[in-house]
């Protein structure tokens, strides 16, 4: 029973890795950037210094809260892979939650390559500017996405 449901849970995992979509990609990166917000929040008290001195105390503490906000599309993409797509409004809460959750991860994704980019000194820190900057982009992207499957499902509920 227990090596069935081990095999099953492999079985997902490498269907999601063939499936050439974003999902599991995606998951990953927001539950990495989730932990980094929330060790920032809780335990560090705050980003590295040089990050600090060019945000300033409320737009890091924005910052960090845009970074724990990527739980949200988390939360949305449960919703809306839920086998009962029959419930609209909870297929539809779940892509409004992506899509909240994507614009975080814009969001904060920006945050860091602005705040980065107002240093006066870059330094050894812009490898992170291009990496951040190229996950911006895909967050972007995955906002687009969003809106149009929102769209795409509210005109097949019309029809």
């Amino acid at each position: 029973m227990l090596l069935r449901g081990f095999r099953r849970g492999v079985d997902r995992f490498l269907d999601a890795l063939d499936s050439e979509g974003v999902v599991l990609f995606q998951i990953v990166v927001y539950l990495h950037m989730i932990m980094g917000g929330l060790y920032c929040l809780f335990i560090a008290r705050g980003v590295p210094q040089s990050l600090g001195e060019a945000m300033g105390p409320v737009i890091e503490s924005v910052w960090l809260w845009l970074l724990c906000g990527m739980s949200i599309c988390l939360i949305g993409k449960y919703l809306s892979s839920h086998p009962n797509k029959t419930r609209y409004f909870v297929y539809s809460t779940g892509l409004l939650l992506q899509l909240a959750g994507d614009i975080c991860a814009f969001g904060g994704f920006m945050g860091y390559v602005v705040g980065t980019m107002q240093m006066t000194y870059w330094g050894k820190a812009v490898v992170a500017v291009f990496a951040f900057s190229a996950l911006a982009w895909c967050a972007l992207f995955l906002i687009l996405r969003d809106v149009r499957r929102y769209i795409q499902a509210e005109k097949d509920i019309r029809r």
